[in-house]
């Protein structure tokens, strides 16, 4: 199976290229948008793309009923007796020595043409049959049989769709063999993006009853089904006294970067008033790297050493709408700083907590992390920083299943503020899927 997208202005056009590269027998995969080529093609109106193939097994077709029988001691029917009367005139025209003029040549060559549909041909034992002229059939001579070559045809492109590959060339005539196939691919991609194996086989079974519906190839299927396992996040409500957001997390996956994002997105984007509160009195410069990020951002900072320090720090941000709060990273091991955290978190009053790991943390330790976090503080949301430092996505759908809480934001850089988005049920899927959001 040979796949293709084209991009063309209109259906119509990109329908005509994909004829024109696979012949009248190309096969319509899917439709959709697609941006415009060009430097500033993402401002004008988008174009159409098709994808398209062709299935190797049924171009030949018509090559293979134009082919004579290959078994000579069976009657098959399908190959004109030609060949074999053109090699009895010529030995008769050997044996004979006759001569004849081009003329006569001609006219018994029309002869011969005419008569050639009512002569036999020759069998190895002898005999001879009757041949007819081919019927036009599938191979095998039955309508049946071309719907099967069909059948294990779409499914086999529902592989290739699905992933990205050229299906195997031993493939199953039984459609649902080749759906199997499918998922299995898909799930054999989630494992290598390191899924936990303890969700495989339930994503697998959900995923197979998707695919036996139809209606899209199996990647898209497998985008809804891990997209709906994504919870929304809820948005942030300012407004009603200091909305109070503590950052909490292992060591040095980037909590006072992410603190300065957000509280530059919110402050000059969203245009709130922002203020800043640090409990990071351990790593060293920690209080000095978030007031540089302040003085830029005219922002007020207040500093808490000590639990009892944090109600007094709140009150002199109690004019702000938002108050994100910067706390020294833990060892989820380390018992005595973990209790330290429930102290602070507990002298802060109603808090929205979020916890913040790295995308590139193994699959083991992330489950430590969020056990133990979720222990010592009542975590609202998830934050995931460093995806542009890994390939393996595992992680987003780990912690989401693990942790039952949703995932707000995803850092992709150490851009301030351009490199944190809010994350999205669809975006989260295609990391995993391997669809460039």
């Amino acid at each position: 199976m040979q796949v293709k997208r084209f991009v063309a202005p209109t259906i119509s056009e990109a329908v005509r290229q994909a004829r024109a590269e696979f012949g009248p027998n190309a096969v319509l995969l899917q439709t959709g948008k697609a941006r415009r080529p060009g430097l500033f093609g993402f401002l004008r109106p988008g174009w159409v793309a098709v994808t398209a193939g062709r299935d190797e097994g049924l171009a030949g077709v018509e090559t293979e009923k134009r082919e004579p029988a290959a078994a000579p001691n069976k009657g098959v029917k399908g190959a004109p007796g030609a060949p074999v009367a053109k090699a009895k005139a010529g030995a008769k025209k050997k044996k004979g020595g006759k001569k004849r003029g081009k003329k006569t040549q001609a006219a018994q060559g029309r002869v011969q043409a005419k008569a050639k549909p009512k002569k036999q041909a020759q069998t190895a034992g002898g005999g001879r049959q009757a041949v007819e002229p081919a019927e036009p059939r599938a191979v095998g001579g039955t309508e049946p049989a071309l719907r099967e070559q069909r059948a294990a045809s779409d499914a086999t492109t529902a592989v290739t769709v699905a992933t990205g590959e050229d299906a195997p060339k031993r493939r199953p005539a039984d459609r649902n063999s080749l759906l199997e196939l499918a998922v299995r691919h898909l799930v054999e991609r989630l494992r290598q993006q390191e899924v936990a194996a303890r969700y495989l086989d339930e994503l697998g079974a959900l995923l197979y009853q998707r695919v036996r519906q139809g209606g899209e190839a199996p990647r898209q299927h497998l985008l809804h089904v891990l997209a709906e396992q994504f919870p929304p996040a809820q948005p942030w409500r300012l407004g009603e006294g200091p909305y109070v957001v503590p950052l909490v997390g292992p060591t040095g996956v980037g909590k006072t970067t992410t603190l300065a994002k957000l509280a530059t997105t919110y402050a000059l984007t969203l245009g709130r008033r922002v203020g800043l509160l640090t409990v990071d009195t351990y790593r060293v410069a920690a209080v000095e790297q978030l007031r540089t990020y302040a003085d830029i951002l005219s922002l007020p900072l207040v500093v808490a050493y000590t639990p009892q320090e944090v109600r007094a720090a709140l009150e002199q941000l109690s004019d702000c709408e938002l108050v994100l709060v910067d706390t020294a990273g833990r060892s989820p091991r380390a018992k005595a700083q973990m209790a330290e955290l429930t102290t602070f978190l507990a002298e802060m009053g109603d808090v929205h907590t979020h916890l913040v790991f790295s995308a590139t943390t193994r699959e083991s330790d992330l489950t430590e992390i969020i056990a133990n976090f979720s222990t010592h503080a009542p975590l609202e949301g998830l934050i995931v920083t460093k995806l542009d430092e890994t390939l393996s996505y595992g992680c987003l759908y780990n912690a989401v299943r693990q942790s039952g809480k949703p995932i707000a934001f995803v850092t992709t850089g150490q851009s301030v503020p351009e490199d944190i988005v809010i994350a999205d049920a669809a975006c989260l899927a295609s990391y995993l899927v391997g669809i460039e959001p």
